[in-house]
């Protein structure tokens, strides 16, 4: 309705990720260049952590548009409650065939996979490197609180493989205007 109110070409304010809506705080844009830097360099598990509506998503989709080569990009932008969707999932969105199978069938298509793309298949996973270099690059992301349940005795496996920790600010008060009218700029206002 306001689209063709204010003659935009696109909903500004969508909340739907769409990359080219990203607004590059310096916060969000130092982040983006550590997620680029610390994925191209296979640097292991990466924690990205903010308040909801910080921009997590929308920033890394615009990770996920700006590296190139041979990576795939499973997103998972709710919690799957088992490790057997979990698999079925990553399966699912690096193209595997749908079809019936066990997990073990899944890993070893995901083992299959791994070895073709890089090289072996989150804690099982996460096991994996090549003369100590990780074979999955994971990104774990969500709000504040995946901070506090990594820091949980029952997680310190994966705590431990954290190479890298970001957190997402709100955008500061000055940040606010030059947001907005970025957003109206790429709808088209």
């Amino acid at each position: 309705m306001y689209t063709t109110r204010f003659d935009l070409r696109k909903i500004p304010f969508n909340i739907s990720p769409d990359h080219r809506f990203c607004y590059a705080s310096p916060l969000h844009e130092d982040v983006y260049y550590g997620l680029l830097t610390h994925i191209r360099d296979r640097a292991g598990l990466i924690l990205l952590t903010s308040e909801p509506g910080a921009g997590k998503t929308l920033l890394l989709h615009r990770v996920m548009s700006e590296v190139n080569g041979p990576i795939s990009f499973p997103l998972f932008p709710n919690m799957i409650p088992t490790f057997d969707e979990l698999l079925l999932s990553i399966c699912n969105d690096l193209g595997f065939e749908p079809k019936q199978g066990s997990t073990s069938h899944y890993l070893h298509l995901l083992c299959q996979f791994l070895i073709e793309e890089t090289v072996h298949a989150l804690q099982r996973l996460l096991d994996l490197t090549q003369n100590g270099t990780p074979l999955l690059q994971i990104v774990l992301s969500g709000q504040l609180a995946l901070g506090t349940t990594l820091q949980q005795p029952s997680a310190d496996d994966i705590a431990l493989r954290i190479a890298v920790q970001y957190r997402l600010l709100a955008l500061l008060a000055q940040e606010v205007g030059p947001f907005i009218q970025y957003r109206l700029n790429i709808a088209g206002g």
